[in-house]
């Protein structure tokens, strides 16, 4: 790590095209007055490709993008944390990897909370034919993106992050009528697109 007036001076004198991605993660972990540029540009080089490993790994552009700005976040977050035994490449490589692998598996679990929550919605379907864990799963998450953005947002808050009612109404900064109202419609459109699309 840089420390002091080294870190200073690179941030005062610094070309961020010409910069190494070393240089840049350094002025971001020692939050330099340059963190936004360093941040930037590390964000401009590397955001394509690790987005282009998230879709493979996840196959839905939304949730590639989701994953891929949680992999940016870690970066700035744990950017003290490089040790520089391997290039940045490498080390953003193992993080979309972990965050894919995470996103997934909560995925997984989630989808059946939802289902769960949508039992009354999926009870009939259960009836007519069984559903392996894999194919419920899928189902959801294939309805959960064919939602607006709106009503998918809230429904990943509500059942992803689960978060409550009051926690939704902060968040969303709107009444809690609202809010509930918000999530019922959303439901609906869940509802409509399930009984539809599966």
């Amino acid at each position: 790590m840089f420390y002091g007036n080294t870190v200073r001076n690179i941030a005062r004198d610094v070309n961020f095209d010409n910069s190494s991605d070393i240089e840049l993660i350094e002025l971001i972990a020692n939050n330099t007055s340059s963190f936004n540029e360093a941040l930037s540009e590390l964000v401009k080089r590397h955001y394509t490709w690790i987005y282009r490993i998230c879709l493979m790994r996840l196959g839905n552009p939304a949730d590639a993008k989701d994953v891929s700005q949680d992999v940016l976040l870690r970066m700035q977050k744990y950017s003290h944390r490089f040790e520089n035994r391997s290039s940045i490449r490498t080390w953003l490589y193992r993080i979309a990897q972990n965050q894919c692998n995470t996103y997934t598996a909560k995925l997984k679990q989630v989808n059946f909370e939802c289902i769960d929550d949508f039992s009354n919605v999926l009870r009939d379907r259960h009836s007519e034919r069984k559903h392996t864990t894999s194919e419920l799963a899928d189902q959801v998450s294939y309805v959960l993106s064919k939602l607006s953005d709106s009503n998918r947002t809230i429904i990943e808050l509500r059942f992803f992050q689960d978060l409550s009612l009051d926690e939704l109404s902060k968040h969303l900064n709107i009444k809690l009528s609202a809010t509930k109202m918000r999530l019922y419609r959303a439901l609906d459109q869940f509802k409509l697109i399930y009984a539809q699309e599966t």
